[in-house]
């Protein structure tokens, strides 16, 4: 327990009737390959938006955060969206050259971590950017970026 009064100088005198005990900072949150997390505690560990599927700390990715709906074949393939705020981050993830932790949507609140991944290739447009996506259940015209990722 402790008091604290203000004295005529202004300061503030503090005196512990108790021993405080030392506060143990928790470990930080290793991400294990197949357990699930939530977007607090990926934001946590990497920063970046709680929200976004390719959250970014100072212009740079720390992490694809991807559902299986937009992209079924991830983490293997991404299907990047397109829109004002989407199109740039896509090609911030085409151009990645560093690994990136990739998480994919279990179920509401649980983002499964499936490794580090690195970008092995990206594609705009053509006949392989169009077989990516058939069958995806995307159209053409909502996909900016085919972003392929191999294992770190």
């Amino acid at each position: 327990m402790q008091s604290a009064k203000t004295t005529k100088s202004g300061r503030v005198a503090v005196s512990f009737f108790t021993q405080n005990p030392v506060p143990i900072a928790p470990s930080p949150i290793v991400f294990t390959t197949g357990e699930c997390y939530t977007r607090g505690e990926i934001h946590g560990v990497l920063g970046g938006s709680k929200v976004s599927c390719l959250p970014s700390v100072d212009g740079k990715l720390v992490a694809a955060c991807l559902t299986l709906t937009f992209s079924p074949a991830a983490p293997a393939v991404v299907l990047c969206g397109q829109g004002p705020k989407t199109t740039p981050a896509s090609k911030l993830l085409a151009l990645q050259r560093e690994k990136l932790p990739v998480f994919i949507k279990k179920a509401a609140g649980r983002w499964q971590f499936c490794g580090e991944f690195r970008v092995a290739e990206f594609l705009v447009d053509g006949p392989r950017f169009e077989e990516f996506i058939a069958g995806s259940g995307r159209s053409l015209a909502s996909v900016s970026y085919v972003v392929l990722l191999r294992p770190s």
